[in-house]
């Protein structure tokens, strides 16, 4: 029996789960090696006056409420919410306890396991995206492709329009700007089927060309906010990449930064041939999009492309640059930043290194 007990005890010590047992009242009477090195407290006192605060504000209320109902009725705890860890960085858990009874029924003490689900979550989170992202893909392909044959109708009847001798020159100035406005509602299609339209494969691309149809859908964006946009291309190869996937990363950054920036304020898209700052050894391109908006706060470095964080209030879902992020490494590539928050000189300037030989296939799914 001895030898059971042993057993056991070491096979709780080495389990990658938070176990934890508590007394009739909730205070924490034994808890394994790794749930204290993992929340980092000290002792089973310090865990059991403190483990609450360290909840997510949000979850608090849910999960105290639920604690303490369990602690009343002896009904099984269920429970998932975020607690900040050793290192000050939330993480999801599905935490759940039963109760043990005496022989006369009264609670003797209550065993808990707390599991982590917090990369289950982002990737379920990433997948309920990308499929409302597809959806919405498709629908917008759809919606451009019945709009494209009016669209031509109108044009050719512009034209015409334009050609008619009769016309006065108040009446001539209309049809022209009705063609160019026709004209933009057209690249603005064009690119909707583009978006769609990717290759399920990796296909040399040209990035100016991806970063221009980006640009373009963001025109009004940037004309309505008088967003002074400057961009500065050199001439760079094709890059082998899934286009899709980098104008998804492209249209992220630069969606943030005219976000970020006020009214006649100055957006700069940069693309330059570059090598990997850190080796120095591979060869590729430099993408740098950077704006004179109010730049992001020094305590919110460390979480930026954390899932779920976002300095956007209820606007932002805390996943662009998670998701951005994750799309630059899939093709081997690097991001960085650079921010300044000071009055009169604020700023952020993403830099995004992508190799043209990535060293492995790039996963296309």
């Amino acid at each position: 029996m001895g030898d059971t007990n042993h057993l056991f005890e070491d096979i709780v010590e080495r389990l990658p789960v938070l176990i934890w047992v508590t007394d009739p009242q909730g205070n924490v009477v034994y808890a394994n090696s790794h749930n204290l090195k993992y929340m980092g407290f000290a002792s089973l006192a310090e865990m059991t006056s403190q483990w609450m605060s360290r909840l997510h504000p949000e979850d608090y209320p849910s999960v105290k409420e639920a604690w303490t109902h369990s602690l009343a009725t002896g009904e099984p705890f269920s429970c998932e919410y975020r607690v900040r860890r050793f290192d000050d960085q939330y993480r999801t858990f599905l935490s759940q306890a039963a109760s043990r009874l005496d022989a006369q029924g009264n609670i003797e003490r209550w065993m808990g396991s707390s599991t982590e689900i917090h990369d289950q979550k982002l990737a379920a989170e990433a997948l309920r995206r990308n499929e409302k992202l597809a959806t919405a893909g498709r629908l917008a392909a759809s919606v451009a492709h019945e709009i494209n044959n009016p669209l031509e109708s109108v044009t050719n009847l512009l034209y015409l329009l334009a050609n008619n001798a009769s016309l006065d020159r108040s009446a001539r100035e209309y049809v022209n700007t009705a063609q160019q406005e026709l004209a933009r509602v057209g690249e603005i299609t064009t690119q909707m089927l583009r978006f769609h339209r990717q290759s399920t494969g990796p296909v040399p691309s040209r990035i100016a060309d991806m970063l221009d149809s980006i640009l373009s859908l963001y025109r009004q964006r940037l004309l309505a906010a008088e967003i002074q946009l400057t961009r500065d291309y050199t001439f760079t190869e094709p890059l082998t990449c899934l286009a899709g996937d980098l104008r998804q990363a492209f249209a992220n950054l630069i969606g943030n930064a005219i976000d970020a920036t006020p009214r006649n304020g100055r957006l700069w898209v940069r693309l330059r041939h570059s090598r990997d700052w850190k080796t120095r050894r591979k060869l590729g391109i430099r993408v740098t999009i950077a704006d004179t908006g109010r730049g992001i706060e020094t305590i919110n470095l460390a979480q930026i492309f954390e899932a779920f964080f976002t300095t956007k209030g209820i606007t932002g879902t805390g996943l662009g640059l998670w998701i951005t992020r994750d799309l630059i490494e899939k093709h081997s590539g690097t991001i960085a930043l650079r921010t300044s928050a000071r009055f009169g000189a604020s700023g952020t300037a993403f830099s995004v290194f992508l190799p043209f030989e990535a060293g492995k296939p790039i996963p296309t799914s």
